[in-house]
């Protein structure tokens, strides 16, 4: 399945076509800016599959540590009592 943003730069050379088929003066003026705006999208989408992960993969730090933080901390001192009152239900009465 297409992701969202390649869906969206594709839409977005579909949508540059016809300026590039422009002929005369109007080719002449607003031909380059299309080929600009189509040069820079494939560039990014040739980088993004290829060096962005090479370079995440080179640079940053294989170390992880999990911190908690404030949500989490209020979340399971919220949720302690209520998982007592649930374990200590006997059954389910229908």
């Amino acid at each position: 399945m297409m992701s969202s943003a390649t869906f969206g730069q594709i839409i977005i050379l579909i949508v540059y076509l016809p300026i590039m088929a422009l002929v005369g003066i109007e080719g002449k003026m607003f031909r380059p800016m299309a080929q600009v705006v189509a040069f820079a999208l494939l560039g990014a989408a040739i980088l993004s599959l290829t060096y962005v992960p090479m370079a995440s993969a080179l640079f940053l730090s294989k170390k992880t540590e999990r911190k908690r933080n404030f949500l989490i901390s209020w979340w399971v001192v919220f949720t302690r009592p209520l998982t007592l009152l649930l374990n200590l239900r006997s059954g389910v009465n229908c």
